[in-house]
């Protein structure tokens, strides 16, 4: 007897005995798998034809029977049973299944059903160990996916290396190993890819198969959901088997690198047309016209876990300060970090490894960046994102059109608007910024082409010396708004920084000229321990440099300058180096205007009374006075330095403990402030005034004074004077024998004074509340 009646007896024999008896033996089942793929690999593609039209003959008039009970096989699963002469073993396997199902369904065993669900797929192994991150994306993802959402088509989008193609598999994978097949939503998950290569540790490689074209995309899904004599047929006859069995079978289908696709437009067209049973996730760097999910970098403490993930997976060992340095160099890229840890495993050093990452001709740079920048050369889209670059944060609409060159607003608008199709640009609230690692490629790219690198500099600085020239430039010792300056102040420290790099002396001069007096306003606001290292640091070369081009009057201004900071800082040993300054700078005054030599005379006066040398501090005030006296200034700056000389002179006699004379010199000091609306000098008097009257007993006055002035310091956002009210409250509480409240005080101020880094303040009412205590 030849095999195929054997296989047709065999088939009969089981159907006899499902017929006998609701339930058939494991042993039985066994033998017939056994018996099944023995003859699987020997049968004649004749012979099977003839076995699969006898099986289908004796099945049929089975449904006939099961239809009159009103048991009916899901049309979905009768599907399953075609012919496949390229595929014997596919087949024979499909006609097992369909055979147990149908036992099973007639003995309603639904959880041995189950196991009998298979997913069609031809996902691509996972090239990471574990996933990390993501949790917000992949709820939505799930929840988008789910046949209950009337979302078809979703898009992933991000700039190269986010891990949109990561992202998408973990999810593919989810759905692939749920624990019982059936809880998944799809019975195929198809997988296409248009990127042209695969990046490794060790180079890049040509993908071997890759789906450009719509005609690649419906072969790639007819093989993997086994639609039949696809190969040979043509275009339209290949759509509409695809067509018509999707139509049929829940599918996800997965298009990644969408930008990369040669008819981008005919696959859009494609997925808009598939029928609802087909959900489509789409990876793009580009943004395209469905429901989309942007992937950002990841957050520190996620970007952090995946380089300890890798570390240890890697064999690399990187302390926590080395880990965080790897995370900000890479922006919290994905696979920039895993590409780092990488380099690291082959020996380089964590100071080497970025660099290397962003130069031209590195791997890392060429597949993630060269095919998107690259594109962008001729339009007014390349020039605006090497503008961005040299913006170390967000930058404004109008500073990337003035740096980039661009006046044509709307060339600009559309511009911006391709970088962030291109996810290289993001933008919040009317400012644009780029991550950092397409930051460094840019300015590697601005390396290699100095002449344009030039210019986009020229423009970027020009561009903020006028902005600083129209919002600062303004007097340091009054409350001012610096809203605007305080918005780009990094961007402003970044060009500073440049200037004095590229010895551009003029430009740091005029800069620092009009941006002084917001370092003042920040001195009042933060620790100015710590946050005038920085213009210090600016001051120092600006004094050396100076010096060496012999330009006296700015090397006596700036010194001027350094040293008040010096002396406002009030520690011995910056009293000391202040000391030298003013020495040095009165030296040069001949080459200063008079305003400016009665302002160096000021400042040294106020160095004599921090020393509390008041005879020498008096010697001073005599010194402005013959300048007032023999110059000729202007008359608005004559008389807020005639009040400056009148503040030093009622703080003298009040430390001197002659409060009469000083209460009668600040309220001469208010009342002529009021009337040229020098709002901070009339704050300072008040406060000597509330302190002048709590040594007086007149406590009421004294709170009074206190309540304005607590009041004017909190709208005026000034932490330092905030904390001076705070303990001359304390003192007025002590006056009035509330120790509680007194000592409440005083630990506010002293706190307050200590976070302003005004250490010397801090000892004095360290020294009241010692009082207090005792």
């Amino acid at each position: 007897m030849d095999l195929s009646k054997i296989a047709l007896l065999l088939f009969k024999a089981i159907l006899q005995e499902r017929k006998n008896s609701y339930t058939a033996s494991e042993s039985a089942y066994s033998i017939y798998n056994l018996l099944f793929w023995i003859i699987a690999g020997k049968i004649a593609e004749s012979d099977l034809e003839a076995i699969l039209h006898d099986f289908i003959d004796l099945t049929s008039r089975d449904v006939e029977e099961e239809n009159k009970s009103g048991n009916i096989i899901h049309e979905y699963h009768a599907e399953k049973v075609f012919l496949e002469k390229k595929d014997i073993d596919s087949t024979l396997q499909k006609l097992i299944n369909l055979y147990h199902y149908r036992e099973l369904i007639k003995n309603q065993n639904t959880v041995k059903l189950d196991k009998f669900k298979s997913i069609y797929h031809n996902l691509p192994a996972r090239d990471c160990s574990g996933f990390v991150g993501r949790s917000a994306e992949i709820k939505k993802m799930l929840e988008l996916l789910s046949f209950e959402s009337l979302t078809p088509r979703i898009s992933i989008e991000g700039v190269g290396g986010v891990g949109k193609t990561t992202l998408v598999l973990d999810i593919a994978y989810r759905y692939l190993q749920a624990v019982k097949p059936c809880h998944s939503a799809f019975e195929a998950i198809v997988f296409t890819s248009a990127q042209p290569q695969h990046f490794t540790n060790k180079g890049i490689f040509p993908r071997l198969l890759r789906q450009r074209t719509l005609q690649d995309i419906l072969r790639a899904i007819a093989r993997t959901i086994k639609c039949p004599d696809t190969v040979t047929t043509n275009f339209k006859e290949t759509y509409e088997q695809v067509y018509s069995r999707l139509a049929n079978m829940p599918t996800l289908l997965i298009v990644d690198n969408l930008d990369a696709l040669e008819e981008t437009q005919e696959v859009l067209n494609f997925l808009s047309e598939l029928p609802a049973t087909v959900k489509v996730i789409i990876t793009s760097r580009e943004t395209t016209p469905f429901t989309s999910i942007c992937l950002q970098p990841l957050t520190k403490t996620e970007g952090l876990t995946l380089i300890k993930n890798q570390a240890v997976e890697k064999k690399v060992e990187l302390a926590l300060r080395e880990c965080q340095l790897l995370y900000e160099a890479t922006g919290g890229i994905p696979a920039a970090i895993v590409y780092a840890m990488g380099q690291l495993a082959f020996g380089y050093q964590l100071a080497d490894v970025c660099p290397q990452m962003m130069q031209h001709q590195g791997d890392f740079s060429r597949f993630y960046f060269d095919n998107s920048i690259q594109t962008l050369k001729g339009d007014s889209s390349h020039p605006i994102l090497m503008a961005l670059a040299l913006f170390p944060k967000t930058a404004m609409f109008e500073s990337v059109c003035n740096v980039a060159g661009v006046k044509d607003n709307d060339q600009a608008l559309d511009a911006l608007a391709k970088l962030q199709q291109l996810s290289l640009v993001s933008c919040h609230r009317g400012h644009y910024k780029i991550l950092p690692l397409t930051r460094e490629y840019a300015l590697w790219e601005l390396f290699a082409n100095p002449e344009f690198a030039s210019l986009l500099r020229k423009q970027w600085v020009n561009w903020y010396l006028d902005f600083a020239q129209k919002y600062g430039g303004k007097d340091e010792k009054e409350w001012n708004s610096y809203h605007e300056l305080e918005a780009e102040w990094e961007n402003i420290c970044e060009v500073m920084e440049w200037c004095i790099a590229k010895d551009k002396y003029n430009d740091a001069c005029k800069l620092w000229q009009y941006i002084n007096c917001y370092t003042y306003s920040q001195g009042y606001r933060r620790n100015r321990l710590h946050y005038w290292d920085t213009p210090l640091n600016w001051l120092e070369w600006l004094i050396e440099e100076a010096q060496n081009r012999q330009d006296l009057s700015n090397t006596a201004r700036i010194m001027s300058d350094y040293a008040w900071k010096l002396i406002l800082i009030g520690q011995p040993q910056h009293l000391n180096q202040a000391d030298k300054l003013l020495a040095e700078s009165w030296k040069l005054r001949l080459y200063l205007n008079a305003s400016e030599q009665a302002n160096l005379a000021i400042h040294i006066l106020v160095w004599y009374i921090q020393l509390n040398q008041f005879g020498f501090a008096k010697f001073w005030i005599k010194q402005v006075e013959t300048i007032l006296d023999d110059s000729y200034i202007e008359d608005s700056v004559s008389i807020r330095i005639s009040l400056q000389l009148l503040y030093y002179k009622g703080e003298i006699y009040y430390k001197d403990s002659d409060y009469e004379r000083s209460q009668l010199l600040f309220q001469e000091i208010v009342e002529q402030s009021r009337n040229i609306g020098w709002q901070r000098m009339i704050f300072l008097a008040k406060d000597f005034l509330a302190d002048i009257s709590i040594k007086q007993g007149k406590l009421q006055q004294a709170q009074q004074f206190l309540m304005e002035g607590m009041q004017t310091a909190q709208e005026n956002r000034d932490s330092c004077s905030r904390a001076y009210m705070m303990r001359s409250l304390a003192r007025l509480e002590l006056h009035q024998g509330n120790l509680y409240l007194a000592l409440s005080w005083a630990n506010q101020a002293k706190a307050s004074f200590n976070s302003l880094g005004m250490l010397s303040e801090a000892e004095e009412t360290q020294a009241l509340l010692t009082f207090e205590n005792n």
